[in-house]
């Protein structure tokens, strides 16, 4: 493919890759494109992510997707049903760990064990080794809209697959895959590799077949929301660059009311105006948010209200989805109740929120403000970085350590980002390191957590630091939701 860059990509660089992609496991030299574009034409319209998402939009209604995947096609299936007739409206489909790395005879062997023992094997779907066929049956006994599951090195055989069985959403990122599961994976790889996503969604967008490709800003539950916002930004402009159509973002929440409701708020604005200035106009952009990317509560009370409170935040945003973790999360594997639960319990929420009309004030107004223009100071230098192309300067970035992100296994991050909550739990920077931002802005972020050690103990920064990582999965949270 040459170098990386934000051009995109011609259908005969498309089709010239995708021989490499499906001789990757026999199942994917039986993907056959055009005929799983006309399947995608005859779906049913409640199975097409993009139209599910607009028809709640002309309703005001706000939707609810979960996640799940097991090993077996049966137990899988059973599960869709159930969430289901729980009223959720949207289902990502998970896979396990070996098809993610792409170690499809593992899976295969792990996938043919569990039918043996009847016990499961693998923590998700073994997409790859059932192939088109199988998981179309699978999707359809679910009859709801799927989004994949792109997650990892390298996706783009299970995003084929997921695609042609029936899929109709995927999200997108690169930096974020190898933050949370790489050591050595190259950044210009992987960014080739999120390129071809969206190129493969566009291809059948372009041909009557409209696939959903929206950018995450989750990382691992410990960013401040303006370096995750700018991040996902980065790849929603990698995304529309390869002809997506129906998009958005979406922002993993942190348990903070006010800046959890003024994230969301900052993560559309930007969106849209990095868009705007990149000249993307008339696309279908959405906004949706996903749950705490940290420790859980295992007990399932708190749980619940964990999950509540960012059901909470996403109405008051508001979102056009939410994606909600099952309440049996810091548990294992996901169950058919854990998600049931937080289905009904997200659809209770959203029908007592939504008429309240907007929700404002001046901390959530100010704190709005305060991530927009930490995002943009990121934004801005990573793409004159890069001489206009958000992608080159992504590479750029990442090696000067303009680009950086706390607590990663990846070698490539200068790891000189530390995060910490300040006295009110509203996450800030403990460690700037090389992010780009203005000195009133440095300022004031080291104001707020100066505020936090005056309160517990002077010169303990790091100390605070170990207690948020566990601050929500301790057996007792305190009324202020900030350790004792």
């Amino acid at each position: 493919m040459g170098l990386v860059s934000n051009k995109r990509w011609s259908d005969e660089e498309l089709l010239q890759r995708r021989k490499d992609v499906l001789s990757g496991w026999p199942t994917g030299r039986a993907v056959d494109l055009e005929e799983a574009i006309e399947y995608h034409r005859r779906l049913p319209k409640h199975r097409v992510f993009t139209n599910r998402v607009q028809e709640a939009q002309k309703k005001g209604e706000i939707l609810v997707e979960v996640g799940l995947g097991h090993t077996t096609a049966e137990e899988t299936g059973e599960h869709l049903a159930a969430v289901r007739d729980a009223g959720a409206d949207l289902v990502m489909f998970h896979t396990d760990t070996y098809t993610r790395k792409n170690r499809y005879e593992d899976a295969e062997k792990a996938l043919e064990e569990s039918k043996r023992s009847n016990r499961s094997m693998l923590n998700g779907f073994p997409i790859v080794c059932y192939g088109v066929e199988e998981s179309r049956r699978v999707f359809e006994l679910g009859d709801i809209a799927i989004e994949g599951y792109s997650a990892d090195e390298d996706p783009t055989l299970t995003w084929e697959i997921a695609l042609a069985a029936g899929a109709t959403a995927n999200f997108n990122h690169d930096l974020q895959e190898l933050v949370l599961h790489s050591k050595r994976y190259p950044l210009d790889k992987r960014i080739q590799n999120s390129q071809y996503i969206a190129r493969l969604a566009a291809y059948y967008t372009e041909r009557g077949a409209p696939v959903h490709v929206h950018s995450y800003a989750l990382m691992h539950g410990y960013c401040p929301p303006s370096l995750n916002i700018a991040i996902a930004v980065l790849n929603l402009l990698l995304t529309v660059g390869q002809g997506v159509r129906h998009t958005g973002l979406c922002h993993a929440l942190q348990g903070h009311l006010v800046q959890d409701v003024a994230a969301l708020r900052a993560c559309r604005e930007l969106g849209e105006e990095y868009l705007q200035r990149f000249g993307y106009r008339d696309l279908d952009f959405t906004l949706s948010s996903w749950p705490f990317m940290g420790d859980w509560p295992k007990d399932l009370a708190r749980a619940s209200g964990f999950a509540s409170m960012f059901a909470v935040a996403s109405a008051l945003a508001p979102v056009e989805y939410i994606y909600q973790k099952s309440v049996e999360e810091a548990l294992g594997i996901t169950k058919f109740q854990g998600n049931v639960t937080v289905t009904r319990l997200t659809k209770q929420v959203n029908s007592m929120v939504k008429n309240l009309g907007p929700f404002d004030n001046a901390a959530i107004r100010e704190e709005k403000d305060v991530i927009v223009a930490e995002a943009r100071c990121i934004l801005d230098r990573v793409i004159e970085m890069g001489e206009g192309d958000p992608q080159v300067g992504e590479i750029r970035a990442v090696e000067a350590g303009v680009l950086d992100v706390p607590f990663s296994s990846w070698l490539s991050l200068k790891g000189k980002v530390l995060p910490v909550r300040d006295a009110t739990g509203a996450m800030r920077y403990l460690e700037t390191g090389g992010l780009p931002f203005t000195k009133e802005l440095i300022e004031r972020n080291t104001q707020k957590v100066a505020e936090r050690e005056a309160k517990e103990h002077p010169g303990a920064s790091l100390d605070m630091l170990v207690k948020d990582i566990k601050l929500y999965s301790e057996e007792f949270v305190a009324a202020n939701c900030m350790p004792a």
